[in-house]
């Protein structure tokens, strides 16, 4: 399911922290290096 939006992620091939926003209230999740986000808590950081 989450195939299509973290291939263009995967393909760029830097060291810069990559982030997927998403609406769900999972834990923090890492896929193959690329963090899944709740975009509330994201946007409300310090």
């Amino acid at each position: 399911m989450l195939d299509k939006p973290l291939s263009p992620l995967q393909a760029i091939r830097d060291h810069n922290p990559k982030f997927l926003l998403t609406r769900d209230f999972e834990p923090r999740v890492s896929h193959n290096g690329i963090q899944q986000l709740n975009v509330l808590s994201w946007l409300l950081q310090d």
